[in-house]
């Protein structure tokens, strides 16, 4: 088993194929997968918190392998941190402003559809992020992603996405929701 030279509490751990790695930290709570065979919409990458090495999934991220490199990059970064693997904050509308306001603060245009809030940056075929309200509600184990970060013509069909479960811990959020506004230039281009 060898180090992660720049975070020295990862583990690079071989699964029982060759096709992913997982990374797992010391006290076997926070992981990551990495699929080396995934392209396109499929999910490269999966981050993981649980309360214990052997309970449910406390949360979760999982990016395509067409999502932007610098979205993956400010996930990974802000995922190593220690602050970002204490409990989450419940959603609220505070929480929810304050993880958003980048985003606001750079010109994001806010919309509000039944269940959904949606933020657009300026600029032709720039990024979204879009907030469900229903995925939202205090449940563990929904499949249903509370925020979506995501580039292309549709929600449903985009050309690369990041989705993020409920729980998401508000740092990692913030971290997120900030490299769109500084990478937005880049936000229609995705990564290989």
């Amino acid at each position: 088993m060898s180090r992660h030279p720049r975070h020295a509490e990862l583990d690079r751990e071989g699964t029982w194929d060759d096709d992913s790695t997982v990374a797992n930290h010391e006290s076997l709570t926070p992981r990551a997968l990495f699929d080396h065979e995934a392209q396109g919409r499929d999910t490269k990458w999966t981050l993981a918190a649980y309360e214990t090495p052997v309970s449910d999934r406390l949360w979760h991220a999982t990016a395509a392998a067409s999502t932007l490199a610098e979205l993956v990059l400010a996930m990974l970064n802000s995922a190593a941190g220690e602050s970002a693997w204490g409990p989450a904050a419940s959603l609220t509308e505070t929480t929810i402003t304050q993880a958003t306001r980048p985003l606001a603060d750079a010109g994001w245009m806010q919309t509000i559809e039944g269940r959904y809030i949606h933020w657009e940056a300026p600029g032709e075929g720039a990024a979204c992020i879009q907030f469900d309200a229903f995925a939202a509600r205090p449940r563990f184990g929904s499949a249903l992603p509370t925020w979506t970060v995501w580039g292309g013509n549709a929600v449903h069909q985009p050309t690369w996405a990041l989705e993020l479960s409920s729980h998401f811990p508000t740092p990692l959020l913030q971290d997120i929701s900030s490299e769109p506004v500084t990478g937005s230039k880049s936000a229609a281009a995705p990564s290989d």
